[in-house]
């Protein structure tokens, strides 16, 4: 349609750093009440991985998510510039097709997706997009690999000492 042809490797999202009250988390989860697919293997992941991590999205889709896949913080934000800045300071982003994958995918962190079956339409071939996968030791290897990985000196930010809990991010001014 627009002829366009952008390399899928090459980042064409970014996010300023935020202003964190302890550490960002590692892990961010978000899922949205459409598209999800009841195979994918939520609470193992939440219980391998939780501790590490913070859900992103509306606070109702957090209740809901940690009544049916296990407890996890919520990192509340109050704008997709929030969202963007979360997603960027994360090792490994999990979610379904919904607006936060979209933003982890425009800044190329590396992603697991919860696919839906019914509309396979947001998968990525890149080395470090996982998709349609529902075997949770294959999640965590790829997880856990992420989390191995330390990023290139240019993309790191300094951060403050951590804190017990995530957060929200400090507030930075009125967008």
């Amino acid at each position: 349609l627009l002829n366009v042809n952008w390399p899928v490797e090459k980042t064409w999202l970014t996010a300023p750093p935020a202003k964190w009250d302890g550490e960002p988390p590692k892990v961010i989860f978000a899922r949205s009440s459409h598209y999800q697919d009841s195979r994918f293997p939520w609470q193992a992941i939440v219980a391998r991985f939780g501790s590490d991590a913070a859900f992103i999205g509306l606070e109702a889709e957090h209740e809901k998510f940690c009544a049916e896949c296990g407890q996890v913080d919520w990192l509340e934000t109050v704008n997709l510039l929030q969202v963007a800045q979360a997603i960027a300071q994360c090792k490994v982003f999990i979610g379904n097709q919904s607006c936060p994958l979209a933003i982890a995918e425009g800044l190329k962190k590396p992603i697991v997706q919860e696919t839906w079956s019914q509309a396979k339409n947001c998968i990525f071939n890149r080395p470090e997009f996982l998709a349609d996968c529902y075997q949770f030791k294959r999640v965590a290897a790829f997880v856990e690999e992420c989390l191995r990985k330390r990023e290139p000196v240019e993309k790191r930010a300094a951060m403050p000492a951590a804190s017990a809990a995530h957060p929200p991010i400090a507030e930075q001014s009125r967008w």
